[in-house]
């Protein structure tokens, strides 16, 4: 998770913009629920292929519940968070999922795009181990030998520091992602730096049971996937960012109790998905969705100490952001 050249990175995904591929998908059918002429077309922009992350969103068009606020909505997918943000800013996509270090690296680069909603209001990162490691917490990690992207060090520095063990004390190594599955079945290492919600159901599937040091509960404050809006739709068209807010996290709600229902959703509307591993990134979702700071909140409201601190962490582990955590997000629609 690099922010040094996010600039550059934001212009190429404006160039992008205009080839990004859009997936069709149909809208509810609830009785109740109004004809598709007269629902309002929302185009939606998923940050990354289809994740078990995003289950929710498309659970909740199945169940015709976006097609009750009136909305047709329809997914893209692909990119990355900062195509996303540039798609939403552009007003070729009417609302996105992005990771929250997207929004705040790039709004003040210019892109006008804030979080409407917290998806992952704490962090997926973590140290990945097999089951039964003797590291269960993070001063464990000193003498041992951990994987990441050399782009990743100063992320991980900056976890050192708040869970309080030397960085230099701990074997970093640099691995490609195909060998990394391997070299940990194999005792060749102890622990791989990736997120809960997407690499570790795919270790599942190789290594078989695994267990995680999560950063978020060592005082890692990071906010990761958002719903996010631009400006000018949160300013002249906020009924709509509203509706679709509001079925999201009917969708998130009912997915808790509901997770293979929410599964078989996500791949009726994409190919060539993992179940097993699909449902392990929604169900490790599950514990990122809400922090001390939103307890007795709606679900999706957004803290302002989170986003504080989450500004906070990007700085340490990169240069600091010249932006006002305010001016970050919007809690437009809950009500508090």
């Amino acid at each position: 998770m690099q922010t040094g050249s996010r600039k550059s990175i934001f212009k190429v995904a404006i160039a992008l913009v205009a080839v990004a591929l859009v997936a069709a998908a149909c809208g509810g059918d609830d009785d109740d629920a109004a004809t598709s002429d007269e629902l309002t077309p929302v185009s939606v922009r998923l940050n990354v292929n289809a994740t078990g992350t995003h289950a929710p969103f498309v659970l909740a068009r199945d169940k015709g519940w976006y097609a009750e606020e009136g909305l047709e909505v329809t997914f893209g997918v692909g990119g990355g968070s900062d195509v996303a943000v540039a798609t939403i800013d552009a007003g070729d996509d009417d609302i996105g999922s992005a990771s929250f270090d997207a929004v705040a690296v790039l709004r003040p680069e210019g892109a006008n795009v804030k979080v409407v909603g917290a998806w992952e209001s704490r962090s997926p990162l973590a140290i990945i181990t097999l089951a039964g490691s003797p590291i269960d917490t993070p001063i464990e990690l000193e003498g041992a030998q951990v994987t990441l992207d050399q782009g990743d060090f100063p992320m991980f520095e900056a976890f050192a520091v708040r869970a309080g063990f030397d960085a230099d004390a701990v074997d970093l190594v640099i691995m490609s992602e195909e060998a990394q599955a391997p070299a940990l079945a194999e005792g060749q290492l102890d622990g791989i730096m990736g997120w809960t919600t997407y690499h570790a159901p795919q270790l599942v599937e190789i290594t078989g049971d695994v267990g995680a040091v999560l950063w978020s509960d060592y005082n890692f404050d990071l906010m990761n996937l958002s719903i996010i809006a631009s400006d000018d739709r949160i300013e002249n068209d906020s009924e709509t960012v509203c509706a679709f807010v509001r079925a999201s996290y009917r969708g998130l709600e009912y997915s808790i109790d509901n997770s293979e229902e929410a599964i078989d959703a996500l791949m009726g509307e994409f190919a060539n998905l993992n179940k097993d591993i699909m449902l392990g990134q929604l169900e490790n979702m599950f514990e990122l969705v809400g922090t001390p700071n939103t307890e007795g909140k709606p679900m999706g409201w957004v803290a302002e100490e989170d986003v504080a601190g989450a500004v906070e962490v990007l700085g340490d582990a990169g240069d600091p952001l010249d932006v006002d955590p305010a001016d970050l997000f919007d809690n437009l629609c809950f009500d508090e």
